[in-house]
């Protein structure tokens, strides 16, 4: 491991405070990788604190091979170089980088670059090989940088059409464009394939394509060399020549597994036919669910493992020792498996003889097949990091494997829940010969095939957007098509885009723009930067063939080897307020102006005559030559303006551009006028109207299939927003039946505008906004740039928006992340107990200790077999009061700005009853007083009926923490995207039907089904006001490899939107939910592993009375209650004394404030602080106090009236301040003032709450005075 730091000249302690945030980006990343050697590169970064900065290699899974970590703060540039480990990565790499200590919890987005290629020592020696070897054949083919040629790969070998390239030889001759061929060889030579001599590269039937030549394509393409892909999905199938008796033989890759499933084993591991069922030992998340298995003889060779699982939601496995380990030499594991309709994978484990555990996640089909997987298929298992394995060249080794562990996992296997089955059999080891592997290249709008989508219903096609290009006669509509997912068009000005996308040929249907069948992208600050890529999509041969298509391909190709074209050009904002007068201009590719002018026009929309026309030259500049000019109207008096740019050359327009400008009025000058959202009784109202949102979480279809994590994640960036996509989007969702989009901003997009124009275009869709604000939590809250989001762009007076979002599923995680807190959780201790002794003696029981230090409870210890349960229930209770406060402390800065907007955030696992306890999810009671509703999520949910119907237990729980606040679903979902074995195809499907069947299982579309209708019946009947769901664009999301799309990438509906657009008339439907009409009283004190235990406790009884008619609500002892009334009991369930915190009392200080000598009352921080005030005279001090307990606050004269106190260093009470009228649960009091006539210079001070006559409650301020 090789890490250098270099610090920056400048102190970052000197920065201003708005540059005090994280910041990273990677500097210097390579264009590949080889196996064995170091990957180097530079991370420059900005850091306020001292933090790890994490760097990690992963696979195309996501799965982590190698990392490093460095501790850096301030600002500076970190050097990493991580060795490469082999047969790890199938040929292409990621790699994240990220600060924090949990991935789940980064201080910022984690960030991503790559993906590039992996080759093995042997491939870069060939590699360096053929280089020797390209003189000679760059001389025979004719290639020189003088007469560079557009090189078409030849056909005749492999099942290519040697007829179709010749064809296209012709056509692009008759252009005027000089052709050669090259075969197999030559293209991959990245010696001829150079860009200095290959004009551009022109692929027929692009779907087949010689694996050996990936190398060479990607360097030529890096270089920026140009591309024209026919056929789709390119690259799909990869081809390799094998020698044969008669010579030699074209394969592919499926070819080449089945040849190596026929490598015979050298070993049988596990002796079938002496194993007896009881030889199996089970391990589950849920070992109460039903579970069968047994030796059935249905195996291909003798017995087999039968395995049936009723309700699969975490893992179901079974394990047993091996008769004995593999053979010296094996580099392969045989077995043969099938698997039911449901149940397309299957995990493999096999754990050597030191415990460490080596999976391998195997697609599996519904009839018997052999397997042979190398090795290193195996992956080491290992989250905790606990083992010394998985070092750079580590891998599975059979010698030493002990035992097989054979099942399922969600961690491993892409399935659905519910029923599975499965046989396994004929376990072996096995020799086989060491084949290098081909990978699919990522080409954005090329391959892999998740990049592409079938069309449905098409009619037309519509060639009108490359027309501004070109003169083309839009050829026939073929057959068969594919689509690319959509991209930024290049409309706007000074978008920092990587490149322009432009869709030449879009498909139409009745749903509008389907999708697309030819594309060109224009690549500029990519890798690829220089290069033009045109794609086409569709899947017939016949119609590469006919001759309006060749005339098309050969027209597009002369355009594309001409450099005047836009790279962007339009208004600076799509979105702009009436006061704003915004920049209009132009880019081109390439440096030099070349005479080249633009004429910019604005246009009212529906109005011809322009209210501003400008034709200027462009001038040259090192970004790409650009003119640009100040839009500047008397007022802008219309809502919607177009915007249209023209590239001119030689007097003539040779490229177009036009975007729509919208512009966003106050409320009150706005056409439509919309009430506010508001909370009442546990309830959203609209106005009067009570209002149950349907909603979906919204991400534009234009970051599908993206592996860029910057231009996916911050889609409102100036890079990613593009209006055309997300108009067709948001009409696509209010078609659906939804009324609001949970949608997300980040600081860095504040002034952008484009959450201007994407709030007029919900505004014109009839869509409400949940606006998340990022990035962090209210504990780490990045203030002030979030309230610049606010304030930029005039939030605050903004109906449209019904809620801010402060947080993206946050929760205390395991004890490793929960460490973090200990020294707040000590510092609680001493506030309310008055030592950690005392402390100590009330609970009878040890706080623990590490390093010597008070720490938080164990994993093991906020289970129900705690050994600790009532420190415990402290613990919690800190939790609780660190929550309130944060959370309060975050509203309070965002009510200096904005005073309407509701707040909450998407709470992730919190009220979820069937969570693991260790992971300690927030509470509801720790976000009752600071958030308007809580906001659970529910893929805990994910199941059948009996798995989704705990939502309502947690309803009831969220009611009863947080009463009168409304309970909103914010995500749902689940991915019908599968990652299993391609399933046997059937004659009989459409070919979109047959190509979905490659990602989308039907039994899993079926499950998906099943778990919406469920999740929303769950949502009425327990009275929650709304659902979210998660999300709607339709097709792969890279990374995660998912699909939780509600509608087809296509635009048309999938079941899944009709069982939705069902539900929105139920919805509209709903009343307000019943009050309990029967109670149980539960105790959180009693349960150490929180709601978890309630639940436990409490299930059968919640279900019999919901399952009989009832609605079950959730009490305490405590409700109902008063500061008079209240049970003096303490946390942890002991006597209440005075000096420990009451059970159902507490309270935390909105504010204290001290009257200072300057004449000025100034807030006491929350850790205390010095004070000073006038010499003479009494101290006046002023507090807002939040009850965030269970008991009503008195204000009337009398045992319970709650007052402020102060006292002095011994505990001696000094003066008091009651109340001015009674505060109800989760309210905030009226400033009462204390005034303290005789206090000495340097007086220590406690500020506290009590209820008379019964017991000091709540947090303690802690002050200085200091007389001046």
């Amino acid at each position: 491991m090789r890490i250098l730091v270099h610090l920056a000249i400048a102190i970052f302690a000197t920065l201003p405070a708005y540059a005090q945030r994280y910041e990273h980006r990677v500097q210097g990343f390579p264009a590949e990788a080889v196996e064995g050697a170091p990957l180097s590169f530079r991370i420059a970064y900005v850091a306020p604190e001292r933090v790890k900065l994490h760097a990690e290699v992963k696979d195309r899974n996501n799965v982590v091979h190698a990392s490093e970590v460095v501790e850096v703060q301030g600002r500076g540039v970190a050097e990493f170089a991580i060795a490469i480990p082999r047969g790890r990565f199938g040929g292409q790499l990621l790699m994240a980088y990220w600060f924090g200590d949990d991935w789940r919890d980064p201080r910022i987005p984690i960030a991503h670059v790559g993906p590039i290629p992996v080759y093995t020592a042997v491939e870069a020696r060939r590699i360096a090989e053929m280089d020797r070897q390209a003189a000679g054949i760059r001389k025979r083919l004719g290639l020189s940088a003088q007469r560079p040629a557009v090189a078409v790969l030849s056909g005749g070998w492999a099942g290519r059409s040697a007829a179709l390239s010749d064809a296209y030889v012709q056509s692009l001759t008759a252009r005027g464009l000089r052709c050669v061929r090259i075969g197999p060889d030559e293209i991959a030579n990245r010696g001829v394939l150079k860009k200095d001599v290959v004009s551009m590269v022109v692929i027929p039937e692009a779907q087949t394509f010689p694996g050996e030549a990936i190398p060479a394509l990607l360097a030529y393409l890096r270089s920026g060399g140009h591309l024209v892909a026919l056929g789709a999905p390119a690259f799909d199938r990869l081809v390799r020549r094998l020698p044969t008796d008669t010579g030699a033989e074209w394969v592919d890759e499926a070819q080449l597994t089945d040849r190596l499933r026929q490598t015979p084993a050298t070993r049988n591991l596990l002796d079938m036919s002496r194993i007896r069922p009881s030889a199996w030992q089970r391990s589950a998340n849920d070992l109460k669910a039903a579970c069968r298995w047994d030796m059935a003889s249905e195996g291909p060779t003798g017995l087999a493992l039968y395995h049936e699982i009723d309700n699969l939601t975490g893992w179901e496995t079974l394990e047993t020792p091996l008769t004995r380990p593999g053979a010296t030499g094996d580099n392969l594991v045989t077995f043969r498996a099938r698997g039911g309709p449901n149940t397309t994978m299957l995990a493999v484990e096999l754990r050597e003889t030191d415990g460490s555990r080596w999976i391998a996640a195997v697609p599996i089909t519904q009839t018997w097949r052999r397997y042979a997987l190398p090795v290193t298929a195996f992956r080491l298992w290992d989250p905790d990091k606990r083992s010394s394995r998985g070092g750079p060249d580590d891998h599975l080794q059979l010698t030493k494997a002990a035992t097989l562990a054979v099942g399922l996992a969600l961690t491993h296997t892409t399935l659905p829940g519910g029923k599975h089955h499965y046989w396994f059999s004929d376990l072996g080891s096995a020799r086989g010969p060491d084949i290098v592997r081909f990978t699919v290249p990522t080409l954005d709008t090329l391959s892999p095939d998740y990049k592409l989508y079938p069309v449905r219903q098409a009619t037309s096609l519509d060639g009108s957007h490359g027309a501004a290009l070109m003169a083309a006669r839009t050829p026939a509509m073929p057959r068969n098509l594919l689509s690319t997912h959509p991209r930024p068009t290049g409309s706007g000005f000074d978008k920092a885009r990587k490149y322009r996308w432009i869709p030449l040929l879009q498909v139409r249907g009745p749903q509008g723009v389907a999708g697309t069948v030819a594309t060109l992208m224009i690549h500029t600050r990519t890798e690829f930067a220089g290069g033009r890529w045109a794609s086409f999509t569709a899947a017939d041969r016949e119609w590469y063939a006919r001759a309006d298509v060749r005339q098309y391909v050969a027209a597009l190709a002369a355009r594309m080897l001409k450099p005047a074209m836009f790279v962007e050009a339009g208004c600076q904002y799509y979105g702009v307020f009436p006061d704003e007068r915004p920049l209009l201009g132009a880019r081109i590719a390439g440096e030099k102006a070349q005479g080249l002018s633009v004429r910019l026009e604005v246009r009212e929309q529906g109005k011809a005559q322009p209210v501003f026309s400008r034709t200027l030259p462009l001038r040259d500049s090192p970004t790409g030559a650009s003119a640009q000019v100040r839009w500047s109207p008397q007022v802008l008096a219309a809502a919607r303006y177009t915007v249209r740019a023209t590239l001119i050359e030689k007097g003539a327009p040779v490229d177009a551009l036009s975007h729509e400008v919208t512009v966003r009025r106050p409320p009150s000058a706005r056409t439509t006028k919309l009430d506010w959202v508001t909370v009442r009784n546990g309830e959203f109202y609209i106005g009067d109207r009570l209002w149950s949102p349907h909603g979906v979480n919204y991400m534009p279809s234009s970051g599908l299939a993206a592996e860029d994590g910057h231009y996916f994640e911050q889609w409102l960036s100036s890079e990613s927003y593009d209006p055309l996509v997300i108009d067709r989007d948001l009409a696509r969702v209010r078609a659906a039946g939804f009324d609001m989009v949970s949608v997300f901003i980040y600081i860095e997009s504040k002034g952008n505008r484009n959450l201007v124009d994407l709030l007029n275009r919900c505004d014109a869709h009839g869509l409400r906004v949940n606006l998340s604000l990022r990035p962090g939590t209210p504990l780490d809250f990045q203030w002030p740039g979030i309230g610049e989001i606010i304030a930029e762009n005039r939030l605050a007076d903004d109906p449209s928006i019904f809620a801010y979002d402060l947080a993206w599923e946050p929760f205390w995680g395991y004890r490793d992340q929960r460490r973090r807190w200990d020294g707040e959780w000590e510092e609680w201790i001493r506030q309310r107990y008055g030592s950690v002794e005392a402390a100590e003696r009330d609970w009878g029981e040890s706080v623990p200790r590490e390093n010597g230090k008070v720490a938080g409870p164990s994993d093991a210890d906020v289970t129900a077999s705690s050994s600790i349960p009532r420190v415990v229930a402290a613990y919690r209770r800190f939790q609780d009061d660190l929550l309130s406060r944060k959370h309060m402390e975050a509203r309070q800065k965002i009510r200096t700005l904005d005073q309407r907007h509701l707040l909450s955030f998407r709470m992730t696992i919190a009220g979820d009853p069937t969570c693991g306890p260790s992971i300690m999810p927030y509470d509801f009671a720790g976000l009752a007083r600071s958030m308007d509703f809580m906001a659970p999520e529910g893929y805990g949910r994910i199941g059948d009926r009996e798995r989704v119907r705990p939502g309502w237990f947690t309803a009831a729980y969220s009611r009863m923490a947080a009463p009168g606040r409304p309970v909103f679903w914010t995500e749902f979902g689940y991915s019908l995207w599968n990652q299993g074995e391609r399933p046997d195809p059937k004659p009989s499907l459409s070919f979109a039907d047959a190509f979905d069947e490659r990602h989308y299982l039907p039994a899993t579309i079926a499950f998906t089904e099943r778990f919406y209708r469920e999740f929303y019946e769950m949502a009425l009947n327990s009275g929650s006001v709304g659902t979210v769901c998660w999300w709607y664009p339709g097709g792969f999301r890279y990374g995660e490899n998912s699909d939780f799309g509600i509608i087809n990438p296509d635009g048309t509906w999938r079941e899944l939107t009709r069982i939705i657009s069902d539900y929105a008339r139920r919805f509209a439907a709903r009343q307000p939910a019943p009050q309990p009409n029967t109670w149980i009283t539960v105790d959180r004190d009693r349960h150490p592993d929180g709601i978890y235990g309630i639940y436990t406790e409490h299930k059968d009884t919640f279900w019999r009375l919901a399952d009989s008619g009832k609605f079950p609500g959730l009490r305490t002892d405590g409700d109902d209650s008063d500061s008079a009334s209240a049970p003096l009991v303490a946390v942890g369930n002991v006597p209440c004394t005075g000096s420990n915190p009451p059970k159902y009392l507490n309270a935390e200080f909105e504010s204290v404030e001290v009257w200072t000598r300057d004449g000025r009352w100034a807030a006491v921080p929350y850790k205390g602080g010095t004070m000073e005030v006038a010499a003479g005279g009494p101290v006046r001090i002023r507090v807002v106090a939040g009850n965030n307990g269970v008991a009503r606050w008195l204000a009337r004269e009398g045992d319970g009236q709650v007052r402020a106190v102060a006292r002095d260093s011994d505990g001696t009470t000094l003066a008091t301040a009651p109340l001015a009228a009674d505060v109800e649960r989760l309210g905030v009091s009226e400033a009462v003032e204390i005034a303290l006539p005789v206090i000495a210079d340097g007086a220590a001070l406690e500020i506290t709450m009590d209820a008379k006559g019964r017991t000091a409650f709540g947090e303690r301020r802690r002050l200085v005075v200091k007389r001046r």
